[in-house]
């Protein structure tokens, strides 16, 4: 549901935020629906906010359950430092709020009962986006920390699947919470929409690399240097399996081993964007090994017969 345009962002509500508000509102408790949607509200400009400091277009801002999403013109996860930053904005905005409410506390500005629901909701979804598992924000600063290491592919689906088992045991517990009279059923409706927003991240995080990859030599030219990785990979390695391998903000080259142990070729990212497109994500690397083979020297024919 579109909100309108704020400074040429568009500001949306996700329904499963809707369907959180009504619940509420159902519930008779509107001052706190209406003080709800404020603080997510604040989170998400937090993000949005920091992100265009780093010199980052901000498109569009959606709300959710557990916060919102920003979604930036340069995907951030290929840069972990900012995206780092851009996702603690958040939280610490919520943390600034709770402040802010046991000022009013202390000063008896407002009704002690709204302000304590303020106060809990802020360090709730504050909390709550600090956890290690994608869609949340910390689930964005843990694999930011692990790409370095790990890749970004794989580093995605640890985070991924953190933010999945995090569902299913939200979705459990409003289960139980449900029968026993504990809980209501915004609980599993969080749990639920986390579950499909782990998913949606898992689902993109290719495209974003590849996006990143192709404008690699814009990169170059801003930079004028990039740190050098190498991967060593078995002929038969598909595709699918060095981009889980690549690391944002480095020039990879891929050594390309026999069955002997030799290297049979050396493969660039522009290499794999070509294989990509020219041939899909599954294909082994051994074609490229071939090509970098003739290229060294070899006739194609040669290199096709090795």
């Amino acid at each position: 549901m579109n909100l309108g345009t704020y400074r040429g962002i568009r500001v949306k509500v996700h329904v499963a935020f809707l369907l959180l508000l009504v619940v509420l509102a159902f519930l008779e408790r509107l001052p706190e629906t209406l003080t709800l949607f404020g603080i997510v509200l604040v989170h998400e400009l937090a993000h949005v906010i920091t992100a265009r400091r780093h010199g980052q277009r901000v498109q569009e801002i959606e709300l959710l359950p557990f916060g919102g999403v920003a979604r930036i013109e340069e995907p951030l996860s290929v840069n972990p430092a900012v995206e780092k930053s851009v996702a603690i904005a958040g939280p610490l905005a919520n943390l600034f709020l709770v402040g802010v409410g046991f000022i009013f506390l202390t000063y008896e500005v407002l009704q002690p009962a709204w302000v304590n629901f303020f106060i809990e909701a802020n360090a709730i979804l504050g909390l709550f986006n600090m956890l290690p598992a994608l869609p949340l924000d910390g689930g964005r600063i843990y694999r930011a920390r692990l790409v370095e290491r790990i890749g970004f592919g794989r580093a995605t689906e640890r985070v991924v699947s953190l933010g999945k088992i995090l569902s299913i045991v939200m979705i459990g517990m409003g289960g139980v919470g449900l029968a026993t009279g504990l809980f209501n059923a915004s609980l599993v409706v969080l749990g639920f929409f986390t579950y499909i927003a782990a998913n949606k991240e898992q689902a993109m995080s290719f495209f974003v690399l590849f996006r990143y990859l192709t404008r690699k030599k814009e990169e170059m030219q801003e930079n004028a240097t990039l740190r050098v990785r190498q991967l060593a990979v078995g002929a038969d390695a598909r595709i699918r399996d060095v981009y889980n391998q690549l690391v944002p903000r480095h020039y990879h080259m891929i050594l390309v081993i026999g069955e002997a142990g030799e290297m049979i070729g050396i493969a660039t990212e522009a290499d794999l964007i070509d294989g990509l497109l020219n041939y899909g994500i599954d294909t082994p690397i051994r074609k490229f090994a071939r090509k970098m083979v003739a290229c060294r020297g070899a006739t194609p024919d040669e290199a096709t017969n090795e």
